[in-house]
């Protein structure tokens, strides 16, 4: 019945319309308040989220809204969140890359991936670099160079 099929569409884009929203919203609070608000994100708003990236039969809009949403949690969250979080998002991004027609998909996740992968070497590079730099005697390494 058309009026059904017409009633299931305004339904869904009021569905991904919301979604966007949240993901917006979600972003710019994130990256304004970010561990103030971290806690309130993982217990309300990131389960709906997790649900809709690991569902098989969620649309191309959703896994997109999905993979910005965990791209600004990881990156501008806490290192906690991010270390408890980042293995199994890495690999359902790169799952969702196999057999996938959707380029904006495969760009989109490619791109955040390596965002991501620079976010983690940044911040376990500073702090192995301080690690090290804390443990340096200075007249031993201008002698060793020498």
């Amino acid at each position: 019945d058309e009026d059904k099929e017409e009633e299931f569409k305004q339904n869904y884009e009021e569905y991904n319309d919301l979604m966007q929203m949240c993901m917006e919203l979600h972003g710019i609070l994130i990256k304004l308040y970010r561990v103030k608000i971290e806690k309130f994100i993982i217990n309300n708003i990131a389960p709906f989220f997790y649900k809709s990236i690991m569902r098989a039969s969620s649309s191309e809009f959703e896994i997109l809204y999905c993979v910005c949403f965990f791209d600004d949690l990881l990156e501008f969250g806490s290192q906690e969140v991010f270390n408890k979080a980042f293995p199994e998002i890495a690999k359902k991004f790169l799952s969702l890359t196999e057999n996938q027609e959707s380029d904006d998909i495969i760009q989109s996740i490619v791109f955040i991936s390596m965002t991501l992968m620079m976010v983690y070497l940044k911040r376990h590079l500073s702090s192995l670099l301080s690690f090290y730099h804390s443990r340096m005697n200075p007249r031993k390494l201008k002698t060793s160079i020498a």
